[in-house]
């Protein structure tokens, strides 16, 4: 709620201008009374509802569309969307798809001549159609189609001014051929070889040579490999050891280096097990 101070001024008919509000920094922290509520104004839209005007089509001086055979025929085959073009030179607006048919069967021609205004608007909307538009307005009212579009334009609407039965035929529909596929030629079976059975001698050369392949890589090792040795006793690593000892250069020669040739000589030795009876044997002999 605004504060306002009121003037001692008299009369009722400067009390409004007398009024001063005051601002926002000079009102109290606290405000008393109800806030004043607005009215809401909502914004009424008035659509115009559109009627149809009902078509004269006892105003055309020429033939009805539909008693010529060939544009009956023309109509007949087109679809509803094809023709709403015709139907909005005719009478102003494309129509619905249940009305296009019937309102172009009954054309009788327009009501004006080519002098007038009207027919000049009827020529502004066929120059913005399309080549393949205007043509098809020529096969639909069986018009000749001009080499250029102005003369389609012309024979369109000179032949709407009075429709008349001109002789030309509608293009016949086209057949759709159906496609002949070839029958099917049943080709003759071919002869199964009979398969004889190989000699027997064959088949056991060949098992036997299969059975010769599938041994292992270690099979092809010497025999002598394969005998089973009994690992030395002391008394022989006794005996080895001393004949590599003897005459053998002490400077050069290592425990290890006896131990690899003891390995040589005797392939199933433990050297871990035995590698103390080793040491002490090769200090023995040493000393």
């Amino acid at each position: 709620m605004t504060d306002k101070i009121e003037t001692p001024e008299s009369g009722d008919e400067n009390s409004k201008d007398n009024v001063e509000y005051l601002g926002i920094y000079d009102k109290p922290l606290i405000q008393e009374g109800t806030r004043e509520r607005k009215t809401t104004d909502r914004l009424h839209l008035k659509i115009p509802v559109k009627v149809k005007t009902k078509i004269d089509f006892s105003v055309g001086k020429g033939e009805r569309l539909g008693d010529i055979p060939s544009i009956e025929t023309a109509i007949t085959r087109s679809k509803a969307d094809a023709l709403k073009p015709l139907h909005r030179l005719l009478f102003g607006r494309p129509g619905s798809a249940i009305e296009v048919k019937r309102n172009i069967k009954d054309f009788r021609g327009f009501s004006f001549d080519s002098t007038s205004d009207e027919y000049q608007t009827k020529e502004k909307l066929l120059s913005k159609m399309t080549t393949q538009d205007l043509k098809n307005l020529c096969g639909i009212v069986c018009v000749q189609r001009g080499a250029s579009k102005i003369e389609m334009m012309e024979h369109i609407l000179e032949f709407l001014l009075i429709p008349a039965s001109s002789g030309i035929q509608a293009p016949s529909a086209r057949k759709v051929k159906k496609s002949k596929r070839p029958k099917s030629v049943k080709k003759p079976l071919k002869k199964i070889k009979e398969i004889k059975p190989k000699s027997l001698t064959k088949q056991k050369k060949r098992k036997s040579k299969a059975a010769v392949e599938d041994f292992d890589t270690s099979d092809e090792e010497p025999l002598m490999k394969k005998i089973k040795k009994d690992p030395p006793t002391d008394s022989e690593i006794e005996t080895a050891i001393r004949n590599l000892l003897d005459g053998a250069d002490l400077q050069n020669i290592t425990i290890k280096s006896v131990c690899q040739k003891l390995l040589e000589e005797f392939p199933r030795i433990d050297i871990t097990s035995k590698k103390d009876y080793i040491k002490s044997t090769i200090v023995s002999i040493i000393n």
